[in-house]
Formats: C-alpha cells, sequence, structure tokens
C-alpha cells in the first residue's frame, strides 16, 4: 500500500482538466498503486464541474461548492464532506453510503436512486465566509427531488426537507427526530423503524402509504380535528370582524397547522391570517384576500390561487408545486411597506 500522500487545495476554482488529473491520482491512491495522492480539497470552487463516473470515495472534500455539477453514477463512499453546497446538483444515482455529509446542503438537487445508506446528515459547524468564524447549519434538502432515493440507516436529525418530493425513498431504520418535512410530498416512501420525535410533518402530503405509525408516533402534525365546516365558518366571520374594526373586535384566524386539503376557500378574506404550515393541497383558493397572510411552510401543491390578492403575503419555504397562480396579485400592500414573500422560481408578474 502506498503512503497517504495528501495534498490540500483551499478555496480556489477547480477546472475540468485538473478534476480529472485528481480523480486519476485518487484511483491510484485507492488500488494501492505508486504515485497514487488521496483527493483533499477544502472550501473549493467544484460548482458545475462533471462528476459523472468518477470514483471518489475515501476523498477529503469538506465544504467544497458542488451547485449545479452533474455528479451522475459518481462515488464517494465514507468520503468526508460536512459543510459541502449540492444545491442543483444531479445526483442521479450517486453513491454515498457511510459519507459524512453534516451541515450539507441539496436544496434543488436531483437525488433520484441515490445510496446514502448510513451517511452522516445531522447538523454540523461550518466555516463562515473568510474562514474566521463558524455557525452551526443543518442539513437541507429544501425543494429537493429525491425518487427512489436509498437513505436507509441514514442519520438526518433535524435536517430540512421543507417542500421536497419524497417519491419511493427508503427512509428504514433512519434518525429523523426534529426533521422538518413541512409542505413535503410522501410517495410510496418507507418509514420502517425510523425515529420520528418531534419531527415536523405539518403540511406534509402522503400518498401510498400507511400513516399508522406517523400517528401512532411523537411526530409533529396538522391538526386535522379542528378543520370542520363549521370551525372555519366560525373564525372566517370572527376574523372578518377583526379587521373591519382594527382588531377590537372579533378575532384573528389562526389556522395555523391545519388540515385544509381539497377545501373551498373561493374567495374568502383571509387578509393577515396565520395559514403557516397548513396542509392546502388541491384547495380552491380563487379570488381569495389573502393579503399580508402568513403562508410559511404550507402545502399549496396544485392548490387554486388564480385571482387571489397575495400582497404582502409571507410564502416562504411554501410549497406552490403545480399551484394555479393565474392573474393573482403580488407585490406591495397599499399603504403598507409589506412586499411579497416567495421563493424566486415561485414568482408571477405582478
Amino acid at each position: 500500500m502506498t503512503a497517504d500522500k495528501s495534498k490540500v487545495f483551499s478555496k480556489v476554482r477547480i477546472t475540468q482538466p485538473v478534476l480529472a488529473r485528481l480523480a486519476e491520482l485518487h484511483g491510484r491512491f485507492l488500488r494501492g498503486q505508486r504515485q497514487g495522492i488521496r483527493c483533499m480539497l477544502n472550501q473549493c470552487d467544484l460548482s458545475g464541474l462533471n462528476f459523472a463516473g468518477l470514483n471518489l470515495s475515501d476523498s477529503e472534500l469538506a465544504g467544497c461548492n458542488f451547485t449545479r455539477a452533474s455528479l451522475v453514477d459518481a462515488k464517494f463512499r465514507q468520503a468526508r464532506l460536512h459543510g459541502a453546497c449540492f444545491d442543483e446538483a444531479d445526483m442521479t444515482r450517486a453513491d454515498f453510503e457511510r459519507a459524512d455529509l453534516r451541515g450539507a446542503t441539496f436544496d434543488k438537487a436531483d437525488l433520484s436512486g441515490a445510496l446514502l445508506t448510513g451517511a452522516d446528515l445531522r447538523d454540523s459547524s461550518v466555516l463562515e465566509e473568510g474562514g474566521t468564524a463558524t455557525r452551526e447549519q443543518a442539513t437541507t434538502f429544501k425543494r429537493a427531488v429525491l425518487r427512489g432515493t436509498n437513505l436507509k440507516q441514514a442519520r438526518l436529525k433535524n435536517a430540512n426537507f421543507s417542500s421536497a418530493v419524497l417519491d419511493r425513498v427508503d427512509l428504514t431504520g433512519a434518525d429523523l427526530r426534529e426533521a422538518a418535512f413541512n409542505g413535503a410530498e410522501f410517495r410510496d416512501s418507507r418509514l420502517d423503524g425510523a425515529r420520528l420525535d418531534a419531527a415536523d410533518l405539518r403540511g406534509a402530503v402522503f400518498e401510498g402509504m400507511d400513516k399508522t405509525m406517523i400517528e401512532n408516533s411523537l411526530a409533529i402534525t396538522s391538526n386535522a380535528r379542528r378543520a370542520t365546516p363549521e370551525f372555519l365558518a366560525k373564525a372566517l366571520g370572527e376574523h372578518r370582524r377583526w379587521v373591519a374594526s382594527g382588531g377590537r373586535e372579533g378575532r384573528k384566524a389562526d389556522l395555523k397547522g391545519l388540515d385544509l386539503a381539497g377545501r373551498d376557500l373561493s374567495g374568502s378574506f383571509l387578509a393577515a391570517a396565520d395559514l403557516s404550515f397548513c396542509l392546502l393541497t388541491e384547495a380552491r383558493l380563487r379570488d381569495a384576500v389573502l393579503a399580508a397572510a402568513d403562508l410559511r411552510n404550507a402545502n399549496l401543491l396544485r392548490a387554486d390561487l388564480s385571482g387571489a390578492d397575495l400582497r404582502g403575503a409571507d410564502l416562504r419555504d411554501t410549497n406552490l408545486r403545480d399551484a394555479d397562480l393565474t392573474g393573482t396579485r403580488i407585490g406591495q400592500l397599499d399603504n403598507v411597506n409589506l412586499f411579497t414573500r416567495m421563493a424566486e422560481e415561485d414568482r408571477v408578474p405582478a
């Protein structure tokens, strides 16, 4: 076995030819050949590069930037990648078995068929920009696509899967304590033996799954019992009085975390109402007044928001996938310093 001739590159841009050479030397290291050098990069810019088919198992790539890179069929088994950024990367069938991915981000990444069995995806201390201080960073999969992804036995405590698609994902035996799945879409996924203590499942939708285990767990789920037609009618009436009287009468609508999936709320007056963490999949909100409403972490999958007034509303971390936003009003609320807040990809013409 050759010696571990490690070389560290810090805060530099790696080009495709350099990556190819590093992968070649690392391959020699893995095979125990002469002149093999283990790949060790620190906070390097690898964005947009093509890693397809490369084997960088047991490498050290802490804090590296893989944004929009192609990692199709690449291998990073037992690699140390804490604090790395994989946002918008194509990670189809990539192998990260038992990799150290603490504090990594996978926002809007495609992890279809990826293998992360036994990977460590807990939060971690990462260096601030400039490298003079550290901060705590949770692993995030916001708006990521996970289809057929294997996360069996993965350590995912405190991870954030807001608005992610989890289609046929294997989470058997995974540690999901305190993980956030607000607005996420579960389809035919496995949660057998997963630890769900304090996992936040408000606004998540489950298709083709037995929810018995979830309902019997210590997870935080939507409060469906209060979302009766009678309750809604009373809450909306009191809310209208609250707005009309400037808060002197009635009561502000607090619908936080309720299951309102498929409900017809067309034309409803919900200005400044709290609809955060709500399950509003396929709800009808045509021409509804939602100005200055709090819709953070709500699931509006396939909802009808055509003609709705969303000026000054807060739609951060909201699932608006396949929602009808035709004619929706956004922007500044009249005479108030409030602007619609939403993800860039969800924006519609003002």
